[in-house]
């Protein structure tokens, strides 16, 4: 197995096919009908070895090389043919299927036989302890298209995968059992309301973001739309056509920074705003953001704002209940 060196970048995916209501129709029409017909082994398919050309693709904001990913993942192929590697074995996904990740596991989302890029339409659902976070990507071979993420706040979505994944490792006698498990996963995360992270973002540009050079443009387009995938300065700067160097004087110039500390600005104040909207814990925002310990975002949080993600929290719940009328505080 190696590497492909043909590059593919990647673009925001918008439209109505992506809005919630596009994602939540996805789940209605195909998931669930398919989960009712042929159960648990939707998610379970039967991987083969890794064939002898196959590539892990060069796509723009995904790293190349198998991806740990700490909470579990489901993916479903709306249309096409899904390539994958899953922990060191080959996997094959046609429309109407999926596979189940659990945490922790290896697995490439995007791979290829030669140099041979198969078409597909993929939806993913991470699990969290808070809910999930649902997007929506799309691989053709000159791009990869990929939508906003949508968080989904119902921690009773974390209980069914933990119950269904200890269901997994048990007799064939629980396969009714792990078919209304996922059934009533699936049915709840459309009756639930999802939070877009991409309307938050889309405020956060600089003012004079259209009338800069359009590689920081470009750039500043891509920050946005995958701020809480790894970073790499050179992918972003092949991305935007210019070299690493002067991608990186553009930022000192327009915006007095570089790209990582804008997108670590960027991160942080998606951070803010879920401590003063959400009881999410502080590991899930950090995750979510694009922090990979917890720590380290604390540290940036307190350096930046300075306040601990906790201390500004509990600061904002009492400005806001000060800001209640008394009577109204009376009656809560």
């Amino acid at each position: 197995m190696k590497n492909q060196h043909a590059f593919i970048p990647t673009v925001p995916w918008v439209g109505d096919e992506v809005s919630w209501d596009g994602i939540a129709q996805i789940i209605e029409r195909n998931i669930l009908p398919r989960l009712d017909s042929v159960g648990s082994s939707l998610f379970m398919p039967i991987p083969q070895p890794i064939p002898p050309k196959a590539n892990i693709l060069a796509i723009e904001g995904m790293l190349s090389k198998p991806w740990r990913n700490p909470y579990p993942l489901f993916a479903y192929v709306v249309s096409g043919n899904s390539q994958m590697i899953f922990n060191g074995q080959w996997l094959n996904l046609t429309a109407g299927w999926g596979v189940f990740i659990p945490a922790n596991t290896p697995y490439v989302a995007h791979a290829s036989l030669g140099e041979q890029v198969s078409p597909c339409d993929v939806l993913s659902i991470s699990v969290f302890t808070f809910g999930a976070l649902v997007h929506r990507c799309r691989l053709t071979p000159k791009a990869h298209y990929k939508s906003s993420h949508y968080a989904v706040m119902n921690p009773n979505l974390w209980d069914l995968c933990c119950i269904w994944t200890e269901l997994l490792t048990k007799t064939p006698a629980n396969r009714l059992a792990g078919k209304g498990l996922l059934l009533a996963f699936f049915s709840l995360l459309v009756q639930t309301n999802a939070l877009p992270f991409q309307a938050r973002l889309d405020n956060l540009f600089p003012s004079q973001w259209r009338s800069l050079p359009m590689p920081l443009q470009r750039a500043l387009k891509w920050l946005h739309h995958a701020f809480e995938r790894p970073f790499q300065l050179t992918r972003l700067s092949r991305y935007c056509g210019v070299s690493p160097p002067y991608l990186c004087r553009l930022f000192r110039n327009y915006l007095g920074t570089t790209p990582v500390g804008y997108l670590t600005k960027l991160r942080l104040t998606l951070a803010k705003k879920l401590l003063e909207t959400t009881d999410l814990s502080l590991a899930d925002i950090a995750f979510l953001v694009g922090f990979r310990h917890a720590s380290y975002f604390i540290r940036q949080f307190r350096r930046h704002f300075g306040w601990s993600p906790s201390q500004f929290r509990v600061r904002e719940r009492k400005r806001l209940r000060r800001n209640i009328p008394v009577a109204m505080r009376q009656m809560s």
